[in-house]
């Protein structure tokens, strides 16, 4: 089938008012509830949003395959990136034909037959999921931006606090360096934190020398 074909095809199922009003529930969950990033994990969602794709695309890829139509509502990695990524995860699967039974434990199970009216909500589901995908990328490739900025920040501005302590440390050992004694250095006189004696002998010394020059 052409993409031509394809548009038409999904046009028409459009037209249906039972589809259409299923169409505008899948997209008000998605793009209203689920996709507020105000109070939901941009970069939770995209995980999110990646594992769903991977379970509807096993389904309509291979729908005589029982395996791919059942997941545990406790299994821990569905739980953690699909159902905790936001309260409306569950208003979506259903609203794409899947539901919970309980048996033992409760499981997620999708078990309409392919071309059935419930199959193509799970196609809808799958489009406006693919849709949303790419924006929700970028929200989510921005925000783990901001984290390591915000990360970083701090460490930066300790390096630089003790580069400029080191530097100071530095200066202030250059200063107030001690006098040297010698031919050549005695007029090197000692700063202001040497000892009073040691400033009265420098002078001492400088004054001998000048007045053997006279």
């Amino acid at each position: 089938m052409s993409k031509g074909e394809t548009e038409l095809t999904w046009a028409a199922l459009k037209e249906d008012p039972e589809v259409k009003e299923r169409s505008d529930k899948i997209g008000k969950i998605l793009h209203s509830q689920i996709m507020d990033f105000r109070l939901h994990s941009p970069v939770k969602l995209a995980i999110c949003v990646s594992r769903l794709l991977q379970m509807f695309d096993n389904i309509l890829q291979h729908p005589g395959s029982a395996k791919f139509r059942k997941v545990r509502a406790n299994n821990a990695n569905f739980k953690k990136h699909v159902l905790d990524a936001a309260k409306q995860i569950e208003d979506l699967l259903l609203a794409a034909g899947w539901h919970t039974v309980e048996n033992m434990e409760k499981h997620w199970v999708f078990e309409a037959a392919q071309g059935t009216l419930t199959w193509k909500y799970l196609q809808i589901t799958q489009r406006e999921l693919q849709s949303a995908q790419g924006l929700i990328q970028d929200k989510a490739n921005r925000h783990a931006k901001e984290l390591e900025e915000r990360k970083t920040g701090p460490q930066q501005q300790r390096e630089l606090l003790l580069k400029q302590l080191e530097e100071d440390k530095a200066s202030r050992k250059d200063k107030f360096r001690p006098l040297v004694s010698g031919p050549h250095n005695i007029g090197n006189v000692a700063t202001c934190t040497q000892k009073p004696e040691v400033l009265a002998s420098a002078e001492a010394r400088l004054q001998s020398s000048s007045e053997s020059q006279h």
